[in-house]
């Protein structure tokens, strides 16, 4: 087996999906992640069938498998009503599009739970919070076998669910159906919220007891610009940044990792440092 790292990165959609798969078969890119909105002017992308038709031609040929990210505008653990129905929508929508893509991952963030009552019990309202994006999970999940959500961890504190890894064990009880989440862990976000990914061992023992080892089907390759425990989410390129080189490759290289895909999310670096970067962990 090739022992090399599978590395590739997140992408911006500019104009079509012909254009963004073919910008990763230019860069060499062995996998690619994206988001279905266009940040010009934060519409969903339009697809033609010529355009759909070209993407999946490309994609069978070179690439399996795609990673979808979810839009920023969805937050499912909301209680807003009005938020959580438009977001429910939204949701149903980017799994149709991932379907009609044949991408079967769907990467999420769990959300914020904001605009609860206050509970002295539950302070941050993280517990109401859980119990709504398990509602929302059991009822998108219900009907929906093609396409796999996972769950990503963040590195915000207070209301923001899923930065705290041990939020995801409070939220597999409340699944009707937990066997069919899985998770994408982002090494940057666990470091800015303070747990410390040199303590190799440690680390992988809480995210086997959160997560679940097995259900981890992507890894976000970032280092953090930020300190350790600062709950600020400043991606930088891997092994340049806080976190470092020797810390992120023995987390990689663990014989739980190192088959599994990595995504780096800096798409403002410049492609000279983002194939430097690439070629290296390729190499780890």
């Amino acid at each position: 087996m090739n022992s090399k790292q599978i590395a590739g990165l997140h992408l911006r959609l500019t104009e079509n999906l012909t254009t963004l798969i073919t910008e990763a078969l230019e860069l060499g890119l062995p996998t690619f992640q994206f988001f279905l909105n266009q940040p010009k002017d934060s519409s969903y992308l339009k697809i033609s069938p010529t355009d759909l038709a070209n993407f999946l031609h490309l994609k069978q040929q070179f690439y399996q498998p795609l990673f979808l990210h979810s839009s920023y505008w969805i937050n499912p653990s909301t209680g807003d009503k009005i938020a959580f129905d438009s977001s429910k929508k939204l949701l149903h929508k980017e799994i149709r599009l991932a379907k009609k893509l044949e991408i079967p991952y769907l990467v999420l963030h769990a959300g914020s739970a904001k605009k609860y009552p206050e509970i002295k019990t539950d302070p941050h309202n993280k517990h109401q919070g859980i119990t709504t994006l398990a509602k929302m999970l059991n009822t998108v999940l219900k009907n929906e076998p093609d396409v796999q959500i996972l769950l990503e961890n963040t590195a915000h504190g207070n209301k923001t669910i899923g930065s705290d890894l041990h939020d995801f064990i409070l939220l597999k009880n409340e699944l009707n159906t937990p066997e069919k989440i899985n998770f994408c862990i982002d090494t940057a976000h666990a470091f800015a919220y303070g747990y410390d990914i040199a303590q190799t061992e440690q680390f992988i023992e809480i995210l086997d007891k959160t997560m679940g080892i097995n259900n981890i089907k992507l890894i976000h390759l970032n280092d953090s610009k930020e300190n350790q425990g600062t709950k600020r989410d400043v991606h930088g390129l891997p092994g340049d940044w806080k976190i470092g080189t020797e810390a992120l490759k023995k987390f990689i290289k663990h014989a739980q990792f190192k088959n599994l895909p990595k995504i780096i999310e800096c798409p403002s670096s410049s492609k000279h440092d983002l194939s430097r970067v690439l070629n290296n962990i390729s190499n780890w």
